[in-house]
């Protein structure tokens, strides 16, 4: 049995980062790019609704809800963990997510374990 793909929210305020960051995860086999959202409650919006396994915050976004507010905000009404990466730089990306890969892979077994008891 394959596993299935990471889904992945993308939060960023600016189209030409937004487009880096989709390229990245890309580019680090992450094909499943659910959305990419601009404001922060559209991305939390859009988390609710889509249940990624994974938000990439890049930056500040638009609206009432910072990235901060978005990773508490996804916490707290939702009960699950869902993973929050903060980019500043796209360039980083590839490493964080060999990191976020390792924490995902330990996280996620027991998390399946969990919601099969």
């Amino acid at each position: 049995m394959s596993a299935s793909p990471l889904r992945v929210l993308v939060a960023i305020d600016d189209v030409q980062r937004a487009a880096a960051l989709v390229g990245h995860l890309r580019a680090a086999g992450l094909d499943e790019i659910i959305v990419a959202e601009a404001r922060g409650d559209a991305a939390l919006k859009a988390a609710r609704l889509l249940h990624p396994d994974l938000v990439v915050v890049g930056g500040p976004l638009r609206g009432p809800l910072d990235g901060a507010g978005l990773a508490t905000s996804l916490q707290v009404p939702l009960g699950i963990s869902i993973p929050v990466l903060t980019v500043t730089d796209p360039a980083e990306l590839p490493g964080l997510l060999v990191v976020q890969a390792q924490l995902l892979a330990a996280a996620l077994p027991v998390a399946a374990a969990t919601a099969g008891a």
